[in-house]
């Protein structure tokens, strides 16, 4: 799982907590990869996974490929029923979850 933040963002902050508990969940099935997205390194990455907002989740499947983007703070229910529909090879539940969809 990718997770694109921004220092200034308050989302990213009351979702990091959540996403150490599921890192500590997952730990040996999952690999967390976060990045700072407003770091000048990672622009590559940002294009390619079209990160528009932050928190910006992106889930890979065991080949690598994107499975789903998850945007916004998003209920850690979510995250965590799509993490483990990944592990298991199963669809994911939530495919192209944004919060903002739900306002």
């Amino acid at each position: 799982m990718l997770e694109f933040y921004a220092d200034w963002c308050e989302s990213c902050k009351t979702m990091a907590p959540k996403v150490s508990k599921l890192e500590t969940q997952f730990a040996g099935s999952v690999n967390f990869v976060v990045m700072n997205g407003e770091n000048p390194n990672y622009r590559e990455l940002l294009y390619k996974y079209r990160v528009d907002g932050v928190p910006h989740f992106a889930l890979l499947g065991a080949d690598g490929k994107l499975q789903t983007t998850l945007i916004g703070k998003i209920p850690v229910s979510v995250l965590e029923d799509d993490l483990n529909a990944l592990v298991n090879g199963e669809e994911l539940p939530y495919i192209g979850f944004d919060l903002e969809d739900m306002l």
